[in-house]
């Protein structure tokens, strides 16, 4: 868990990984892979901060129930690049709710990102590991 320290650590908050830092990273591939959604969001005012912090400190705890919690962690912890798991489950979960981000204004966009939709883990993951696999060639 020594991966997910700095997110905790104020005086790191700027560092890469730190929690800025691994919000910029996550925006970053966000707009590598769907440059659409990204610019919506920004078009709409969204900072990803208003999602991605609860989604980072909390480790997905509060986005989904504690069956699909476990699930998520077993793999995260599981995963020999923890660092880079959640941010790409982050992203996917961004890009599963594409269609519904698109065309939605910005209080839509923000309940449906702090309040994520009931999603099948197992194809969340497997869609977050195609998406790690595909960068990673």
């Amino acid at each position: 868990m020594v991966e997910m320290r700095d997110i905790f650590v104020p005086d790191l908050d700027d560092a890469d990984t730190g929690i800025q830092g691994r919000i910029s990273n996550m925006m970053t591939l966000l707009s590598l892979h769907d440059p659409e959604v990204r610019c919506h969001l920004d078009d709409c005012g969204i900072d990803a901060s208003f999602y991605s912090i609860r989604w980072l400190t909390t480790l997905l705890s509060r986005e989904f129930l504690l069956p699909d919690t476990i699930r998520l962690w077993d793999s995260m912890f599981a995963s020999t690049h923890k660092d880079n798991f959640l941010r790409y489950v982050c992203v996917t979960m961004v890009m599963i709710t594409r269609d519904e981000l698109l065309k939605s204004d910005f209080s839509t966009c923000l309940r449906l990102l702090q309040s994520y939709p009931p999603t099948n883990v197992d194809q969340l993951l497997e869609a977050s590991r195609a998406l790690w696999i595909y960068e990673s060639q």
